[in-house]
C-alpha cells in the first residue's frame, strides 16, 4: 500500500531559493524513476521560519529503491546543502491545533 510522507526541509540562509527550486524538482524525479505515484503533491511553506513541507506518496517500496539510487542521492545531497532536514514536530506550527501554512504548490 502506498505510504503518504510529509518531508520538511528548513532552508540553510540565503539558500531559500535553491530550495525552492530543487522541491520543485525532487517528485517529478522520484516519479520518472517510478518511486512515488501520481497523486497530486502539496508544497506548503511555514510563515514562521520558511520550512517548506513537502507531502507525497511512496509507491510500495519506493522509498527503499530510492535511497539506493545514486541519482536520487545526488538529489538529495543537494537538499542537504540547501536545507536542513526537520522533523514536523520541529516546527512551531506543530503545537498549534489547526495549523497554518503558506501553500506553495
Amino acid at each position: 500500500m502506498p505510504d503518504a510522507v510529509i518531508a520538511c526541509f528548513r532552508p540553510r540562509r540565503g539558500k531559500e531559493a535553491a530550495l525552492l527550486a530543487l522541491v520543485g524538482q525532487h517528485v517529478p524525479e522520484l516519479r520518472r524513476m517510478g518511486y512515488v505515484t501520481d497523486a497530486p503533491v502539496t508544497i506548503l511553506r511555514s510563515r514562521l521560519d520558511g520550512t517548506l513541507l513537502e507531502v507525497f506518496e511512496w509507491m510500495d517500496g519506493g522509498a527503499d529503491r530510492a535511497h539506493g539510487d545514486p541519482v536520487i542521492r545526488a538529489l538529495w545531497k543537494r537538499f542537504e546543502e540547501a536545507s536542513e532536514y526537520v522533523s514536523l514536530g520541529q516546527l512551531r506550527e506543530a503545537g498549534s491545533l489547526f495549523a497554518g501554512f503558506e501553500r506553495i504548490v
